[in-house]
């Protein structure tokens, strides 16, 4: 009995389809793809925003020139307000200095400025690409019109 049914499986896999079955299955298996690709675009779409708002800027770039590539994009925030909230935020320090948590989302630049009578250091804080990645989808949900 086992034997009878394992050929009749075999012959009902073997067996040749009509063309509207073969249509059918291929129509299934086409429309499967499409939902396949539909779900990886929707995974996609922070990642492609993201991109197309930045640009070719993956190196560190100034927190100003970052808020002109949100204005760019319809996130409504200038330097001082940006500042202002890393601060509130906990991101920067009053000195606008990266805690230590979030410095990967920063770089600080040294410069020393040299006078006559004095040498004074100054830190320029930078945001890197993986900040500009954190940030703008931050930022997209509190300041977008």
């Amino acid at each position: 009995a086992i034997i009878d049914r394992w050929q009749e499986l075999e012959n009902e896999v073997n067996k040749p389809k009509s063309f509207e079955e073969v249509m059918k299955d291929a129509l299934l298996l086409a429309d499967q793809k499409v939902k396949e690709l539909e779900n990886k675009i929707a995974l996609d779409k922070p990642k492609v925003e993201f991109a197309d708002a930045v640009g070719n800027a993956w190196d560190s770039i100034l927190i100003r020139d970052f808020c002109k590539i949100l204005n760019d994009n319809w996130i409504n925030i200038w330097q001082n307000r940006l500042y202002s909230w890393l601060r509130s935020n906990w991101y920067l320090m009053r000195d606008n200095r990266p805690y230590q948590n979030f410095i990967k989302y920063f770089s600080v630049k040294e410069k020393i400025i040299q006078t006559v009578s004095w040498d004074r250091i100054v830190l320029t804080t930078y945001i890197n690409w993986a900040g500009q990645a954190f940030f703008h989808e931050k930022l997209k949900s509190d300041f977008s019109n």
